[in-house]
């Protein structure tokens, strides 16, 4: 990194710098201007109320009318302006020749134009201007779609402007940055470190670290490129798939796309929902939103949207979640042709409905309405409307009751031998009589009631059954892939989802993220939760990424007939530029995945950085190597954030008792990050979709990752 000299360099530094201390003096006059407005009018309004107490009665007209004025200026002064933040107030400039004249336009989060007009700040989100930052390089002629008109003109220039608490500290202009430390500008070289490796290489001999954490970085809205933010700005009726690897923006351009929403006026955020897969990317999504302002969106994972949706619109259903639920019955719960399985418990519960009612001598045309239509409940509820005999209104009454007992229902299909047999067909080979087995005994054993089948069970001194609270104990438990299958029924049985006589929450979006750990069960859900007439989806993931085995999912053709989506009203796209990693981690992560990975190897963004590899005789050998470069790490870049990403939490553990001693050492085992500087060690299932600076994989050998 050398000290900018270049004269046109620091001419270009200068000018922002200037631009920087005049807008801040603009937004400052402008906040003391409307102060003073709001100060004067309370204290006209005052000197009006004083005047009507004295005045005389044919002046009170004109001093009503004059209070009235003044009011009518309050509440007009009395809204919050919504200034730029003056910490940051655009995060992107250019100059553009438009209307025969030069303009100099910021790109910020809020609308500002000084009283001089000769520039002004616009918000990125719904200004037309904006479209040409994203949309053009420096050279190119541009036309844009305003009321009534289209204009033309050419990008002179643009940069990417980092300001943080009120400071230029860095600037990105095509492939330079210049960055300011210790009060003097710096040019930024690309840094590449090689590839290390071979047998006996020396970690020690290493340095581990670029320097670049120890620098601000530009916000990431800044950086999308043209056919990225033409996706935030389709019609909130248009869903999307987006598919890409890890780090080529798929959660980026999904949470701007709610944002645009949102401050467009098109969705509101309270009908937004935004569902992860784990904790961490719960309390990261979180983050950003809140940032964004819009902390009413409702993020969570999709387990705790399950468990809440179940325990709501299912009386009665098990609350307890199973624990530690067999890999093989999990397999067949979340199988697409579990589909087949309900469809055959419906025609059996039919027929024997339309049985029950000929015996109780029902008329043969409201029976008639049975056939081939499964919203059981609404059909009987419509029925218990007529008059009938009180024997038959006792039928139907029970006949509700029955339908609404959704741990029977749940007992009956999973013991079922005959029906689960239906999950059965040649395409799905890993669904086996043994594991229908398997899964029979797993609901036995949920179902297992100490009241019943004394005799079969084996005792203890203190009454309590042999297995009681241990780790086989799983009676009064229900396993987390029981409730988008039970809730699929609720919704069929009701003629749509329904619960203690009320409607589910009917979105105007969702977005599903790391889509391809959702299975066709859930998906289903998801479709069913939507607003049918003006709801839209923004669906991301990445087959290669995929880490569930029992998700069930198979291709994303079937993933949006699942989720009910129109191919006509569906935008598909492939992110293909990456933007978290380096290339050289990028072409690691690709010939690691092999078949599994894309046609084309995403280009990055970063040219920086690279893969270190060593190899340590034992665990306690890796741990001193560790110990050795995280201490200087921390001295060097004390704001970088690196995770140490351990196979186990036994092995995440033991790592974390050898370093603790270096401070600002965090053992996360539940997801629970707190996005700092610092060292985080955890687990590869919980750090899916995150970022850190530095990344060590201490556990690295055929043990604990075979082939």
């Amino acid at each position: 990194m050398d000290s900018v000299t270049d004269s046109k360099e620091l001419e270009l530094i200068k000018v922002q710098e200037d631009f920087l201390e005049r807008i801040a003096g603009d937004l400052h006059q402008s906040s003391a201007y409307n102060h003073f407005d709001m100060d004067q009018i309370k204290r006209t309004i005052e000197d009006i109320r004083e005047d009507i107490k004295v005045g005389k009665t044919e002046d009170l007209p004109s001093l009503f009318y004059q209070m009235q004025q003044q009011f009518r200026l309050y509440d007009k002064f009395n809204k919050p302006m919504e200034l730029p933040d003056p910490g940051s107030p655009y995060f992107a400039y250019m100059k553009v020749w438009q209307d025969k004249k030069e303009k100099k336009i910021f790109l910020g989060h809020f609308p500002f134009i000084p009283p001089s007009g000769d520039y002004r700040i616009v918000d990125w989100t719904n200004a037309p201007i904006a479209q040409v930052y994203y949309n053009y390089q420096e050279g190119e002629s541009f036309e844009i779609d305003l009321p009534g008109k289209t204009s033309e003109g050419v990008l002179v220039e643009k940069n990417i402007i980092t300001i943080r608490r009120g400071s230029l500290v860095r600037i990105d202009k095509n492939d330079v940055t210049f960055i300011k430390k210790d009060g003097g500008w710096y040019k930024m070289a690309n840094t590449g470190v090689e590839l290390g490796g071979g047998e006996g290489l020396a970690f020690r001999n290493i340095e581990l670290g670029t320097g670049l954490t120890e620098f601000e970085s530009p916000e990431v809205i800044s950086l999308l490129d043209a056919s990225q933010f033409r996706l935030l700005n389709l019609d909130e009726k248009i869903s999307i798939l987006l598919t890409g690897g890890a780090g080529s923006g798929k959660t980026t351009v999904a949470i701007h796309r709610i944002c645009k929403l949102c401050f467009n006026k098109h969705v509101s955020p309270q009908d937004i929902l935004v569902l992860v897969p784990h904790h961490g990317l719960v309390l990261l999504s979180r983050k950003i939103l809140n940032s964004l302002g819009l902390d009413q969106i409702k993020v969570m994972t999709g387990r705790e949207w399950f468990r809440t949706q179940g325990i709501r619109f299912l009386p009665g259903i098990n609350k307890e979640v199973c624990q530690d639920t067999p890999f093989r019955v999990s397999l067949l719960k979340r199988h697409r042709n579990m589909m087949k399985v309900i469809h055959a418990y419906l025609g059996r519960k039919e027929l024997e409905i339309v049985g029950r009612l000929k015996r109780a001598a029902f008329d043969d045309k409201k029976i008639a309405v049975f056939a081939h239509q499964q919203a059981f409940i609404k059909l009987i509820k419509e029925m218990m409307k007529a008059e009938m005999s009180i024997v038959q209104r006792m039928l139907l009454e029970q006949l509700v009751e029955e339908l609404t007992d959704y741990n029977t229902i749940r007992e009956e299909i999973f013991k079922d031998r005959n029906l689960l047999k239906n999950i059965m067909d040649e395409d799905s080979e890993l669904i086996t009589l043994n594991l229908i087995e398997e899964t029979i005994r797993h609901t036995n054993k949920q179902f297992l009631d100490e009241s019943r089948d004394e005799d079969s069970r084996e005792h203890t001194l203190d009454q309590k059954h042999v297995g009681y609270q241990t780790p086989d104990d799983v009676s009064g438990t229900i396993d987390m892939e029981d409730y988008p299958i039970m809730l699929l029924l609720c919704h069929t049985l009701h003629g749509g989802m329904m619960g203690n006589g009320e409607m589910s929450k009917a979105y105007r979006h969702i977005v599903l993220d790391e889509a391809q750990e959702i299975s066709p069960m859930e998906m289903k859900v998801f479709g069913q939760v939507l607003d049918q007439k003006r709801g839209s989806f923004t669906v991301a993931g990445d087959l290669a990424q995929k880490v569930d085995q029992t998700s069930g999912f198979t291709t994303w053709h079937e993933a949006l007939v699942d989720l009910n989506l129109s191919q006509d009203l569906t935008e598909i796209k492939t992110l293909e530029i990456a933007y978290r990693s380096p290339q050289k981690i990028i072409d690691l992560a690709h010939y690691v995945l092999g078949p599994l990975a894309p046609m084309r190897i995403p280009i990055s963004k970063k040219q920086h950085g690279g893969v270190l590899r060593t190899i340590g005789e034992h665990e306690a050998h890796i741990l001193i190597m560790i110990n050795e470069r995280l201490e200087k790490l921390m001295e060097r870049e004390p704001k970088a954030s690196t995770a140490i990403i351990c196979s186990s939490l036994d092995s995440a553990k033991r790592y974390h008792a050898g370093l603790s001693h270096l401070g600002n050492i965090r053992l996360v085992e539940d997801a629970n990050f707190i996005f700092r500087p610092g060292v985080d060690i955890t687990t590869l299932e919980q750090v899916k979709g995150l970022e850190f600076d530095y990344v060590i994989i201490p556990d690295l050998d055929l043990d604990n990752y075979p082939v």
